[in-house]
């Protein structure tokens, strides 16, 4: 039998492993409903599990709705009644599936002026922050003390070997069109929770053009944001930094562009 250690254990394990995970906890029960009050079970977002709360149509109905909540990255709190669920037992159960997701990531492809201001705005915002660039010099931990990790070389195959989910945010201000091109062909079908490439819009319409050709399909190309950035900033590296970082947060808080005194 799995201890309750033990499925803490997994879940911390699952979390460094940047994979999501949901404990689900029995409230109370009533009648002669199986799973006592504190038992628990942790749900892995492949379906696997550690621990019980009973077995049965129960633990097969919390497990589904544990998916259901990773996915949407939500709690939720449940009643069963297991005369109605086809539980010959009788009685009534109440759940608490609580989701725990690993930290935020975002991957800044480009080491640069502006690469350099959005790393600075997602440390502050509790992003673990990546930096990726091809330029040695560009790619130098001194300069991004407090990132996950620097990593220098090949965009396209750093990128491609990466874990990216829907707690990845990416963005794109690489060196050239070029390697703006490769990196955005390396992540734009990978499910990441937002992809954006800065540019001016001929040179974004060239890209997304040349990449449609090479067979990647519309509908992930339109996934992207490009140009990127909210239309707030002026030519400085800061002020771009920041359009990009808010339209980030737009996306990841299911936000709106309208001002607070008109809600």
């Amino acid at each position: 039998m799995t201890t309750e250690a033990e499925i803490f254990e997994k879940i911390s394990k699952a979390l460094q492993n940047n994979i999501s995970a949901a404990l689900v906890t029995v409230l109370n029960h009533a009648g002669s409903a199986p799973g006592k009050e504190g038992s628990i079970m942790a749900v892995f977002h492949n379906g696997e599990t550690a621990g019980t709360i009973g077995g049965g149509s129960l633990e097969h109905s919390a497990t589904q709705k544990a998916l259901e909540c990773i996915s949407g990255n939500e709690n939720a709190e449940l009643s069963y009644s297991l005369t109605e669920d086809g539980m010959m037992c009788g009685g009534d159960v109440r759940i608490y599936i609580k989701v725990f997701s690993p930290a935020l990531r975002l991957i800044i492809c480009g080491g640069g002026h502006i690469g350099q201001k959005l790393y600075e705005l997602g440390v502050l915002l509790g992003f673990a922050v990546t930096i990726v660039d091809d330029r040695e010099e560009f790619a130098d931990k001194g300069s991004f003390p407090k990132a996950s990790s620097v990593l220098s070389g090949d965009i396209y195959k750093i990128l491609s070997e990466m874990n990216i989910d829907s707690n990845c945010y990416i963005a794109l201000a690489t060196r050239s069109h070029a390697t703006d091109q490769q990196a955005l062909k390396a992540v734009v079908d990978r499910g990441a929770g937002y992809v954006g490439m800065i540019g001016s819009r001929k040179k974004t319409d060239t890209i997304m053009k040349n990449l449609l050709s090479e067979g990647v399909p519309q509908k992930d190309l339109d996934s992207v944001y490009a140009p990127m950035g909210l239309d707030i900033a002026s030519v400085r590296p800061e002020e771009i930094a920041l359009s990009i970082i808010s339209e980030i947060m737009l996306v990841k808080n299911k936000g709106s562009l309208r001002h607070m005194k008109a809600r």
